[in-house]
This record gives structure tokens, sequence and C-alpha cells, in this order.
């Protein structure tokens, strides 16, 4: 995103009474070229802010601005995105060395007084290892271990990525009963109930690098639309209508999403799908890997529907 888009998007957000927002990428965060100024526009505008990045340039990109007593006043947390316990697999999924700057990254986030968390998304690579994990990031004193279940795409099917359905939704009751062991563990996407108000649309929405409001950020460059795109979940551009205008625009699709969720109810209750899966089918997302793989076992939960 542009430095002055960016400015425009936080002298709104104060406006309008928000003191805290996200900063990711749909790539990296610190292959921003002007990240340092992305920075100061937040503290200029005194809205406290935290970040999620690989941890890969975070030494010699993020550290030395975070460092600074006003940046450093109002960054709150740092997430990494770690993919084992195990430096060999982590590596192997990223790129060689990635590991190691990692664990030297989140040295750095302790010798400032940062929080930090990591965000692991579980996969045929790692599904066997996720209690090792919770160790591991707790001895390393995580604020708290974020586990995430990527949804399908045509790519991951093709390279088996993912797990099962019904196997990656015992994973998730898995993970679950080890909460009152593990309190910091979070899980993303699901919940004991499939509780059909539970998802990110009620209570976030997010603005991607061209000024497109999205109902939700998980829906970012998912399928065949070009970019930029102008997909369902994209309902405007903050370069033509201010927020005030597509905030309640959001509020009122969220009828429209819930109607569908309603009719469909003992569905989604029944199968072992999260709120995401049925989100990214009801807005079209899932299409292009439904038609390369209409016999795999994703495809076949969703068209009984």
């Amino acid at each position: 995103m542009e430095k002055e888009l960016f400015s425009q998007l936080i002298r709104e957000l104060k406006d309008l009474g928000f003191n805290y927002c996200g900063i990711t990428a749909s790539g990296e965060l610190s292959l921003h070229p002007e990240l340092d100024e992305i920075f100061h526009i937040l503290v200029r505008e005194r809205m406290d802010f935290e970040i999620l990045t690989n941890g890969y340039l975070f030494k010699e990109k993020i550290f030395p601005l975070i460092k600074s007593p006003l940046i450093r006043k109002r960054i709150q947390l740092v997430g990494f995105s770690l993919d084992s316990h195990r430096e060999e697999i982590h590596d192997k999924n990223r790129v060689s060395g990635s590991y190691e700057r990692i664990i030297e990254a989140i040295g750095l986030c302790k010798l400032l007084g940062i929080p930090f968390y990591i965000k692991t998304a579980v996969t045929n690579i790692n599904k066997k290892d996720l209690k090792n994990i919770i160790l591991f990031t707790s001895g390393l004193g995580a604020a708290f271990q974020s586990f995430i279940f990527p949804e399908p795409t045509k790519k991951g099917l093709e390279k088996g990525i993912f797990p099962e359905p019904q196997e990656v939704y015992n994973i998730f009751l898995r993970l679950i009963n080890w909460i009152p062991i593990f309190p910091a563990l979070k899980i993303e996407g699901f919940n004991p109930s499939n509780d059909l108000f539970s998802c990110n649309a009620f209570y976030k929405f997010g603005v991607d690098e061209w000024g497109n409001y999205l109902i939700c950020n998980n829906l970012n460059d998912v399928g065949i639309y070009p970019t930029p795109y102008k997909g369902k979940e994209c309902i405007g551009n903050i370069k033509d209508q201010p927020l005030r205008e597509l905030i309640p625009i959001h509020i009122s699709m969220l009828s429209d999403i819930l109607e569908w969720r309603f009719r469909h109810k003992e569905k989604i209750r029944k199968a072992p799908l999260s709120l995401c899966t049925w989100c990214y089918f009801q807005f079209g997302k899932a299409d292009e890997w439904i038609k390369s793989f209409p016999q795999s076992s994703w495809a076949r939960w969703l068209m009984q529907t």
C-alpha cells in the first residue's frame, strides 16, 4: 500500500474512534519499501498496532524501527509464522535459515519487552507435531500459540498439503481438549458447536494494498479474480468512498451471510468443515478447485448442500 493511501486510512480510522489495527501483508511485511514511513504514520496518528511477519528480515528491516521509543510505545504485539518446532521441517517449507532467524527475532522482541505470538498453519507436514510445537513456543515465552487450518486451493490439493476434512476436525477437537493444560492456545476458524455467528466478518474488516475494503481478510487474493479484484467480498474502495459509508454496507451484508447460513445450518453443523470453508463456498472462492477436484472429500461435503 502506498504511504499516502495508508495515511488516509489511518486518519479515517482514528476519526471513527478506532485505536488499534493489525498490519500484515499479502506477502511479507518487511519487504515494504517504505516501512519506516508506515510505522511513523501510526505514531503520528497515535494508533496502537500489531504486526505479523515470517521473521526472515526482522533483524534487518523491522527491529531497527521498533526499537525507536516512539514506535516501541505503539507496537503492542508481534506475530511470527512458524511451521514446526523442528528446524529442518520449517526450513524445508520456507527457505534455509528461516528457523534460526525467527528464533533470533523472538530474542530481539524479548529484549525490547514486546509480547510475541506464534501462528502455525496445520498441514500434513506438521499435523503430528502440534503438541511439541505448543511445548516449544510455551518454553520460548510466547503470549499465545495460534493454530489455523488453511482452506483448500487447487495448488494445495495438487500437492496434498491438506489433511482430509474429518481429520482436520478431529485435530481441532484434540486441540480444544488441550486448552485447560495450555490456556495460551488459540484455534482459528473452528468452534465446538460451529456457532453461525463466530467468524471474523462480525467484528473485523480489512483493507488491501489497493484500498479495497474487504468484509474478511481471509477472502483476500483467493480465487480466479484478477488483481485488483472485485469479488463479492470487496464492497468498495477507500479511494472512492469513506469508511463511514463502507462500514454500514458491511454490516448490512452480514444479514445475507446469516440468511445463507440459517438456510443451511443443519448441513453446516453436521459437516467437519469450518465456517471459513463455508464462507469460501458461499462467496464463490471454492469454484476453481471444486471443478478441478470434484471427487475430493472437501468438494463432496460442500456439494451436499
